[in-house]
């Protein structure tokens, strides 16, 4: 290439990607045709004269993000870069990166359902602002009631601006009955009553192990043995399922205030949000339920997902 073709390219090119100016108004510009201003281009990119760059966001691993998508069929792949020295760094990122995603897909004509969990919880602090939405609670709580999910749906209301359904009761009860007469209240048949209604949901995903979900605190060593007999691997909105993904039928589903499995499985778009090592034969079982349609996780468990 001349200095004259040299100088004609630069010119060319710097109208294209700098200017915006269509390939027709370069080819008027210069007296030459589209088709020239075409390969003139074509030729800059090959002989590096031009050299596109993309600057990535270094925390989200785009590749492995594209790929996870792709292999299971998402919506959303979020793969964060890491490394993470602990789970609480993770989770932390985690959560960052969930509620910026929530921030971006929700609308005003959502109805976001919240699962209780350590790693929402970070979601909803990491939350600045949503559209109008209502946001309801899946759950009873497990734990404290000061400190967990109810302030949680009243953090997402926050960001919102729009009404809360809150669930003021623990996720597992005593009996049978005595789930009835909870779910028979005002307020909690009002949050139950908007269930089917849901059509944005965030979730964290347990594991089989104690360590791995807070459900199990809440539950007795039979209930415990009966899971593990039953090859749970993963549990979400406290519902258990095997390894394929299928749910476990237990007689803890009778004293449990949770949206019901074809329920949460019905919902268009539910963000699942979790990772670590502890997590990942959990995180498989979930993408196989079909309940997770966008998934935010770390770059390990991506690998492993992939493998």
């Amino acid at each position: 290439m001349g200095p004259a073709e040299r100088l004609l390219a630069i010119e060319v090119a710097r109208d294209y990607y700098l200017n915006g100016l269509s390939k027709i108004e370069i080819g008027t510009r210069h007296g030459i045709s589209r088709f020239k201003v075409a390969r003139i281009l074509e030729e800059s990119l090959e002989s590096g004269l031009v050299k596109i760059q993309i600057n990535e966001d270094r925390t989200i691993d785009s590749e492995l993000s594209a790929r996870l998508q792709d292999v299971y069929g998402l919506r959303h792949a979020l793969v964060l870069s890491g490394p993470f020295a602990e789970i609480s760094s993770c989770r932390a990122a985690l959560g960052k990166a969930a509620a910026e995603l929530l921030e971006e897909v929700a609308t005003e004509q959502d109805v976001i359902g919240v699962a209780w969990g350590r790693t929402i919880d970070v979601v909803a602090e990491a939350i600045h602002a949503l559209p109008g939405c209502r946001v309801v609670q899946m759950t009873g709580v497990a734990g404290s009631v000061e400190n967990s999910s109810i302030n949680l749906v009243r953090r997402f209301a926050q960001a919102s601006k729009g009404a809360s359904l809150p669930i003021y009761a623990p996720l597992i009860v005593s009996d049978e009955q005595a789930r009835a007469v909870i779910a028979r209240q005002a307020e909690i048949s009002a949050a139950i009553a908007e269930w089917p209604a849901i059509t944005l949901a965030v979730v964290a995903i347990g594991s089989a192990s104690e360590a791995g979900s807070q459900v199990s605190a809440v539950l007795t060593a039979a209930e415990r043995e009966e899971l593990k007999d039953k090859n749970m691997a993963c549990e979400i909105c406290a519902l258990p399922m095997d390894k394929d993904g299928a749910f476990i039928q237990t007689s803890l589903a009778e004293r449990t205030l949770s949206i019901p499995f074809p329920v949460l499985r019905a919902i268009p778009h539910v963000i699942a949000v979790a990772g670590g090592p502890d997590k990942h034969h959990a995180i498989l079982a979930a993408l196989r339920s079909g309940i997770v349609t966008s998934l935010v996780t770390d770059r390990e468990t991506a690998a492993f997902l992939l493998g």
